[in-house]
């Protein structure tokens, strides 16, 4: 393997794994430059905004509960293949949850140049994060790729294209321990939606 090489592989394990930090600092950046701006969205923008964004966070939190065990792993690991729930209508609901969410968040805010610059930045780094993903699984999993070709990737398919039963979070741990679960690892989104909200009412 070149160097070139290696250093390819690296970076990519490196924008990977710094994906928390990515998602949560581009929403703070955005809402920090909309606190200086005297730009108000109207209401229609702002409550068809929300909308996409409470839809996003519910999607999230239905995609988190069947694949919440894996979705903190430094890179992309599992030992079976989650095809239930959200996961038989799209491959990456979560990162499908999270453009509902930008989108929202640019109505929001305000559809402004500096807001959509950094939130659209977000798009094309989350297709990279859905890439990566599945080309570390179809490693492991060789499953995955009949899955492929019967699951969309980003934009869900509104038939079921795959059936079957699998084990959730909150059907293994109970609602506490599903709540507890999402306090942990979703407060990052969960806040900063919190905190957008907040500054638009009160601000």
């Amino acid at each position: 393997m070149s160097i070139l090489q290696k250093y390819k592989l690296v970076s990519m394990s490196l924008l990977y794994k710094s994906r928390t930090l990515i998602s949560g600092l581009l929403p703070v950046l955005a809402l920090t430059i909309s606190l200086f701006d005297n730009y108000s969205p109207p209401s229609l923008y702002v409550i068809v905004g929300l909308m996409l964004c409470i839809t996003g966070v519910l999607l999230r939190l239905w995609g988190f509960n069947y694949i919440g065990r894996f979705i903190i792993s430094p890179e992309p690991a599992a030992n079976e293949l989650i095809t239930c729930g959200p996961f038989s209508y799209v491959r990456h609901p979560i990162y499908t949850a999270t453009f509902l969410i930008i989108i929202g968040l640019i109505l929001v805010l305000g559809p402004t140049i500096p807001i959509i610059l950094i939130l659209s930045t977000m798009i094309p780094y989350y297709f990279f994060l859905a890439w990566y993903e599945e080309k570390k699984l179809i490693q492991v999993l060789p499953e995955y790729n009949e899955y492929k070709k019967k699951v969309p990737m980003l934009i869900p398919s509104f038939k079921r294209r795959i059936s079957s039963k699998q084990e959730s979070l909150l059907s293994k741990y109970g609602k506490i321990g599903f709540i507890k679960a999402v306090l942990r690892y979703e407060l990052a989104t969960l806040g900063t939606l919190v905190i957008t909200i907040v500054s638009i009412f009160f601000g």
